[in-house]
């Protein structure tokens, strides 16, 4: 029963209300954890400060040799209706993230974490148009989105969201990995939403967040619209 309040525009806060949302992420931080899906990279845990302040977020390493694809992920079926994939991430020695799905066909977005901008949008049936987002999150972490439609996959109702190392914007094929470095990343969310929303965490079940209503307000129907 405290208001949620919103700093982004800086200066006074606004209310944050916000329509209920469920990560069906079960190990939104745990990416070491054996749910995640590995391929050709491996994840140091507690390498760095997150977004809350705590030395809890991870680091996403390629592994040395030449690769392509190098990814964490997770395989999702039977879903409905446009699903958002968010993460946070920050640059280390190298400086891009990819949002990617590893369905056929396959698409993502390229995320610059030097600069905050987007790049090398591959546009299929499954990406919705105009979704990408990058948002600054300050100390160098950004928040990274783009909204999927698991209809338009060659398994209907199948996503395998994935986060991907890159080391140029236009990054999609092999490069050498050294085996150390790599980029940050923290607080990941898949939503059935046509956008993100705040962060939810999960430790090793889905996590729901309820709508916010204004109680009590001048004029609580129009807060609530």
């Amino acid at each position: 029963n405290v208001p949620r309040l919103d700093y982004s525009d800086g200066g006074c806060p606004s209310l944050l209300l916000e329509n209920s949302s469920t990560n069906i992420i079960t190990y939104s931080e745990d990416f070491s954890n054996t749910y995640w899906t590995f391929q050709a990279v491996s994840v140091a845990d507690n390498a760095t400060t997150s977004p809350e302040g705590l030395q809890n977020a991870s680091k996403l390493i390629p592994n040395s040799g030449t690769g392509g694809n190098r990814s964490l992920g997770k395989s999702f079926t039977g879903l409905s209706g446009i699903h958002t994939f968010s993460t946070f991430a920050k640059a280390g020695e190298y400086g891009y993230v990819s949002l990617r799905l590893r369905n056929t066909p396959s698409a993502f977005v390229m995320f610059d974490l030097n600069n905050g901008s987007i790049h090398n949008i591959n546009d299929n049936a499954q990406y919705v148009t105009g979704s990408a987002k990058i948002e600054d999150y300050g100390n160098g972490w950004y928040r990274c989105s783009a909204s999927f439609n698991p209809s338009g996959s060659g398994s209907v109702g199948d996503l395998f969201p994935s986060l991907s190392v890159g080391i140029t914007g236009a990054e999609t094929n092999a490069f050498d990995g050294d085996g150390t470095s790599g980029i940050y990343i923290w607080g990941s969310q898949v939503e059935e939403n046509s956008y993100s929303t705040s962060y939810i965490k999960t430790v090793g079940t889905t996590q729901s967040r309820s709508a916010d209503t204004a109680n009590g307000a001048g004029n609580a129907s129009t807060f609530n619209d």
